[in-house]
């Protein structure tokens, strides 16, 4: 099936001048986060779903440290990852990042990781995935206070200076601009810069004047600030409600290694950076964050931590975040149970959790600007946040979410100004089949506790709106006997009308011989080549166009069943 296209990267601010051209872009998010939840949210305007969707990554070797890439691809199309963070590090061959964007859509933040200072391979490596469109960032090291550099002969970061780590992000931000293919690309910071020895300056984007820093006032470090902001912290251990919420907080409430504490006033020395309302606008990305399965961090809890801190990061303000890691490390030690996946690639709840959310919420871009709802949330508990997003079909999606993590529940009314012709609820933990449908509301309670539930709701054709839902999941799907399901789902339906009922009688046998064909064929089970069960449904019958009756039966032209149709005919033609 066709990957959904991903947007080009954005037009760079140029050096020194990012504030106030991002003010307008962030300041609405920003907005729209404000508190918890504003009791009285009139008219708020929606997200693009998909811009939600791209924001979600996540930590991966992709092939390496005993990552396969076969597994790495399946676990992408199951969690419905838009990006991984990744780098030169550990050897990954940059055609196996170009295969899994091939058969998956995700793109990549290809990076120094730690200790790099190679930007020669740094850029080849970049101008590849960039002429493929798997490129999102470029970013600088990783945790120099952990792995230091030595950046022409001269060793930098952890207890030493920081001149040489400050010297390098310096060059590499002038390297890929100076690079015609990859200059509208961002540079990402490198992360841990709040743990500078001596004042170089790292806690700016760019040193602004009079800054009395180290390197010169004007030197451009990067585009968007980078934090590894995990869940928790020495100074704040255990499990807390709003865990997630304080953890994405990007001022001085953060209680972890969040972005005032690395641009705001560095955790080490204390060196002085952006105001507390700059930080606000700050263009800013999580590379990292997690936790570890133990003690009142359950693999439940770590499930429910997951879900809400993509969902509190896009809330307020952060452009992608990336979970730490794919799957647990097996070639080190203290990096064990971070990941959506076991060593063998069994998966667990979070895996799970992620799944059924980037499900429910699939979407592909939009050009239209989102459109706007007029909604309120009386009195909400502190621990309640909502998120309302729009999809490309004129859908909205409104999540909310409650951040009671050590207890208890709270029972919450949401009120519309207009009745809501059709209301479908979801809850992600449950599974992607809807928990609840209601007509004409303008009243919902629910009862939330630690996780999200997601009220879908369009006041025009609801029930097409759940044909939408159950084609499109049909056409993403890689299991046959799911896609089988969904389409005979869709048949036992009493709302089709006579031209879809009909292109469905056309297509659902061939679905079915492709899934299921295998258990009716007494002879040759054991090949689905030449003579092998699949060839006994369409040899013979399959022409090019113009050489005979099209074999599978043709659709309808703008039947919404089509694109799969096209995607069997495809299928066999090259069969």
């Amino acid at each position: 099936m066709q990957h959904p296209k991903l947007p080009s990267p954005s037009t760079r601010p140029s050096c020194g001048s990012w504030l106030p051209r991002v003010l307008f872009l962030t300041g609405w998010l920003v907005a729209l986060a404000g508190v918890a939840t504003v009791a009285n949210a009139a008219d708020t305007r929606a997200v693009r779903a998909d811009d939600f969707l791209n924001s979600l990554g996540a930590n991966s070797a992709v092939s390496r440290r005993g990552e396969r890439l076969t597994n790495t691809i399946s676990a992408a199309r199951f969690l419905g990852l838009r990006w991984f963070r990744v780098g030169y590090e550990s050897g990954i061959p940059v055609t196996d990042l170009l295969k899994l964007h091939e058969e998956t859509g995700v793109r990549f933040s290809y990076g120094l990781m730690s200790g790099g200072t190679n930007l020669s391979r740094l850029l080849e490596g970049a101008r590849q995935l960039a002429a493929a469109g798997a490129l999102i960032a470029l970013e600088g090291n990783n945790e120099p206070n952990n792995w230091g550099v030595t950046y022409e002969g001269v060793r930098g970061g952890r207890t030493n200076s920081w001149v040489p780590v400050a010297k390098l992000q310096r060059d590499l931000y002038r390297a890929v601009k100076s690079v015609a293919v990859l200059k509208d690309y961002p540079v990402w910071s490198l992360s841990e810069n709040g743990a500078q020895t001596d004042n170089v300056g790292l806690q700016f984007l760019t040193i602004p004047a009079g800054a009395g820093t180290l390197m010169p006032d004007g030197t451009c470090y990067a585009d968007y600030a980078n934090c590894h902001n995990y869940l928790t912290h020495p100074s704040w251990p255990g499990l807390h409600d709003n865990q997630t919420w304080i953890a994405a907080d990007p001022g001085p409430a953060c209680r972890l290694d969040g972005l005032h504490g690395n641009y705001g006033r560095t955790w080490r020395r204390r060196f002085p950076g952006y105001s507390e309302s700059d930080l606000q606008a700050l263009p800013r990305v999580t590379t990292e964050t997690g936790v570890t399965i133990g003690g009142s961090f359950t693999e439940q809890v770590q499930a429910l931590l997951y879900l809400s801190t993509y969902l509190d990061q896009f809330k307020r303000g952060w452009k992608h975040t990336a979970i730490y890691l794919l799957r647990d490390r097996t070639d080190e030690s203290g990096n064990q149970t971070f990941g959506f996946y076991k060593p063998d690639y069994t998966p667990r709840l979070a895996a799970t959790y992620l799944h059924n959310l980037t499900t429910i919420l699939a979407d592909t871009p939009s050009a239209k600007p989102p459109g706007s709802l007029d909604y309120s949330i009386p009195n909400p508990p502190t621990t309640v946040h909502d998120l309302l997003l729009q999809k490309r079909d004129g859908q909205f999606e409104w999540v909310i979410w409650n951040e009671r993590f050590t207890g208890g529940s709270d029972e919450v009314t949401v009120k519309l100004a207009k009745p809501a012709t059709s209301v479908t609820i979801f809850d992600p933990t449950a599974g992607t089949s809807p928990a609840r449908r209601l007509t004409d509301v303008a009243a919902i309670t629910l009862t939330l506790s630690n996780h999200p539930v997601i009220i879908e709701m369009s006041s025009q054709a609801p029930q097409r709106a759940d044909m939408t839902r159950l084609i499109h999941l049909a056409g993403t799907t890689h299991d046959e006997m799911e896609r089988l399901r969904l389409l005979r789902e869709l048949e036992a339906r009493t709302d089709l009308d006579a031209t879809l009922r009909a292109d469905l009688t056309k297509l659902l046998p061939v679905v079915d011989d492709w899934a299921d064909g295998k258990s009716r064929v007494v002879v040759d089970h054991s090949r689905a080549a030449e003579n092998g069960y699949l060839c006994r449904f369409f040899t013979g019958r399959v022409r090019a166009a113009g050489d005979g009756p099209v074999y599978p039966p043709d659709v309808s032209p703008g039947s919404p069943l089509r694109p799969i149709w096209a995607f069997y005919r495809g299928r066999m033609l090259i069969w």
